[in-house]
Order: structure tokens, then C-alpha cells, then sequence
């Protein structure tokens, strides 16, 4: 038995027995007139950005998406092309007006946490400061590290149409991945160590989350409300220079998620009214977990410590803790005004309540 021989090959056609093209329809692709032809999309002021290419039908977002392929929104539909498993066609399921912008900014916003913290500036600390903020970076790394995996694992659930809302989440997932990465080095850099695995309950719940809604409001609404105000407080918390960017670094990369979750809501309440039930009953489960969280000592202790200036403060600590978490409620309750949710409709978590309620006496 011999080996079979290869087909022969034409340069413009391939092998003879898997395709066959007549002179006409030889590079048709080079005058179908399904596109937009002669689109020229023009830089701004701060570039060429996602918003500055969405010209006339490319612009278009539709309220669903009928394509199971890779195409790109505003190509023409290539009818070998096979599916890719997608299983989110619905723009409310994800949209948000912000996205694309979003995504722009966490590109231009992109820091290193190897080179853009100045390492150099860690000097040693007492042994309980410095067990408070290596706790603290323990607990602040497994949660972005999680919130990354369960972002990842919707993104590739979200087809194609929506590519902004893909962009942005990808860069989320990074800046989720940089925060994990940024602060288990600062456990790591200055003679401390890892500590106590943190309670898991909130992140069980936004895992356990059967669609991408009910996740992004755990993650990018609630979660990223109560961290806003934390790393705003980075100041108070901070024992170095080293320490003080990060918080910087951090907060300006959680506003962005919080916007998105924002906004997402907005979409959400605005365009499937019918849903606000059910987004109720998302937020009562998401604050439920994160009061059995937060009320851990494994997660308020090292606060205590760091508002106090160490074992000494603890009463200073501890007011200065109340204190924190009334602004975590607050700001939590102004992100789902401005989305135009109505949470006087259910009530708010009785331990979250009373923050708000009657602050002088949680």
C-alpha cells in the first residue's frame, strides 16, 4: 500500500476537493454592499474610543441578540459559521449605559502593582498593626480573587452583540486579578504573613447566583459600595506610603465596578420592570450573606486595630469602625437611588437598618 499522494493545490482557490470558486465569485467579499461603506470614525480629544466608532448601525444595540456565533456586530452573518455556546442574548440582562466608557478608562487608568507601589517606603510595624493589616490584605486578596472567577465565568456566557459590555468586564476581571496579586504582596513584604482564611458566605452567594444579574448586584453593587468607602479610608488605615497607594490605586478601579453595577440596575429597573421583584429578593439574600461576613471578628478586628493605632485605640478603633459602616450603608442606599430602585419598597437587613436608623445606638 502506498502513502496517498496530496492533492494538488491553485494559490487562489486552495485544494481542488474542498473548494471550488468561479471567477465571479472570487474575492466577493471585496464588493458586498451589506456594509456601511465609507464609515470614518473620528478620535476625540482623549483618542479613538469605543463610543467614537458606534456610527450608525454599528451603534446599534439590539434588545436581543440572534447570533450564537463570534460575529461581530454589524458584519454579515456567515452561514458555515458554527455556534459558540453562548447563553445570554438579552441586552437587560447585562447592559449598561456606561460600559464602553468604563472600558475605556480602566485601559488609560492601568497601574502595576510590582512597579506602581512603592514598595520601598514599608518599615517594620508593631507586631499587632501589623497582623491588622495582614489580615486585613488576607481578606481583601481572597475576595478579589473570587470576584474575578465568578465574573469570569459569566463572560464567557455573553454573546457577541454586547462586545462593550465584554470589553469592560475583562478589564474588571483583570483589576479584580491586580487587587488579589497587590494585596497578598503587602501581606507578604514586611516581615508579617498570611492570615485567617475570611468567612465565605457572601462570596457562596454570589457563586450560587443562577443568572448574571443577581451576581453583578453582589459584586458590583453591594460589594462594591461597602469597599468604595473602605479604600477611602485609606488614609486613616494606612501605615505607609506603600500602603496609602494601594488604596488609591484600588478605590479608582472599584468606583468603576460600582458605577457599572449602578448603572446596570438603572437598565434593568428602566427596561424590565417586571423584574423588580426579583431583584428584591437578590439584594435581601446578597445583604444577609454580607452581614454574617462583616460581622465576623475575623473581618471587623484588624479594623478596630487600624482605626485604634493599635491594641491601646481599641475604643477609638471601634467608634471609628460604627462609623465607617453607616457610610458603607449609605453609600450602598445612594447607589440604588441614583439607579432608581426604591428599596423603602422591602425592607433593609435590620443590622444594616440600624446604621442608618439609629446610628448613635448599633
Amino acid at each position: 500500500m502506498t502513502a496517498e499522494q496530496p492533492q494538488p493545490v491553485d494559490a487562489a482557490t486552495g485544494p481542488r476537493d474542498r473548494l471550488t470558486l468561479t471567477a465571479g465569485e472570487r474575492f466577493a467579499w471585496m464588493t458586498s454592499e451589506h456594509t456601511e461603506w465609507g464609515v470614518r470614525a473620528r478620535p476625540g480629544a482623549r483618542g479613538l474610543r469605543l463610543a467614537d466608532i458606534n456610527i450608525g448601525s454599528y451603534g446599534e444595540v439590539p434588545d436581543v441578540w440572534p447570533y450564537d456565533t463570534e460575529i461581530p456586530r454589524g458584519a454579515l452573518p456567515n452561514d458555515t459559521a458554527e455556534g459558540m455556546g453562548y447563553s445570554i442574548f438579552e441586552k437587560q440582562e447585562v447592559w449598561a449605559e456606561s460600559c464602553a466608557e468604563l472600558y475605556e478608562d480602566a485601559i488609560q487608568a492601568r497601574w502595576a502593582p510590582a512597579t506602581d507601589i512603592p514598595w520601598a517606603s514599608l518599615q517594620p510595624l508593631p507586631r499587632p498593626i501589623e497582623a491588622a493589616v495582614c489580615q486585613l490584605s488576607t481578606d481583601l486578596s481572597q475576595r478579589a480573587y473570587a470576584a474575578g472567577a465568578c465574573v469570569s465565568g459569566w463572560l464567557q456566557q455573553i454573546s457577541y452583540g454586547y462586545l462593550e459590555v465584554k470589553s469592560y468586564l475583562a478589564t474588571q476581571i483583570f483589576e479584580h486579578s491586580r487587587h488579589a496579586e497587590a494585596f497578598r504582596k503587602r501581606a507578604l513584604a514586611n516581615g508579617g504573613a498570611l492570615g485567617i482564611e475570611p468567612p465565605n458566605h457572601f462570596t457562596q452567594r454570589y457563586m450560587e447566583a443562577m443568572n448574571y444579574t443577581e451576581a453583578l448586584l453582589c459584586i458590583d453593587l453591594l460589594e462594591a459600595a461597602f469597599q468604595v468607602v473602605l479604600f477611602e479610608a485609606g488614609e486613616e488605615l494606612a501605615q505607609n506610603e506603600a500602603e496609602r497607594e494601594l488604596y488609591r490605586r484600588a478605590l479608582g478601579d472599584k468606583l468603576r465596578h460600582l458605577q457599572y453595577g449602578r448603572d446596570h440596575l438603572a437598565w434593568v429597573v428602566e427596561h424590565a420592570p417586571r423584574r423588580v421583584k426579583e431583584l428584591q429578593r437578590y439584594l435581601a439574600k446578597a445583604e444577609h450573606a454580607l452581614v454574617a461576613d462583616m460581622e465576623q471578628p475575623i473581618s471587623s478586628e484588624p479594623l478596630i486595630v487600624l482605626f485604634g493605632g493599635g491594641l491601646e485605640g481599641i475604643d477609638r478603633g471601634a467608634a471609628r469602625l460604627h462609623a465607617l459602616r453607616l457610610a458603607q450603608v449609605e453609600r450602598y442606599l445612594q447607589a440604588l437611588r441614583e439607579a432608581g430602585f426604591d428599596h423603602d419598597a422591602f425592607p433593609l437587613h435590620s443590622h444594616l437598618a440600624a446604621y442608618v436608623e439609629q446610628p448613635a445606638s448599633v
